[in-house]
C-alpha cells in the first residue's frame, strides 16, 4: 500500500491517492486527474514545509 499527497497545478485541490501496489511498481502508476477540472494531478511536496520543524538555539 503506498499513499501520495496530490495537488492539482490548476485550482490547487489537494487529496489523497491510495495505491495497492508494491513499492517497485510505483512509477508504473497512472496518477488521476482532478475530479473538480480534469487536470492531471501532481505530487505535493509543500504538505511536508511546516511538519519538519528545526530548533533555534
Amino acid at each position: 500500500m503506498i499513499v501520495w499527497n496530490l495537488i492539482c497545478p490548476k485550482c490547487g485541490k489537494r487529496m489523497r491517492f491510495k495505491v495497492d501496489v508494491c513499492p517497485c511498481m510505483a512509477s508504473e502508476v497512472e496518477l488521476p486527474n482532478c475530479p473538480d477540472c480534469g487536470e492531471k494531478m501532481v505530487h505535493d511536496y509543500t504538505s511536508l514545509k511546516g511538519r519538519r520543524k528545526i530548533r533555534r538555539r
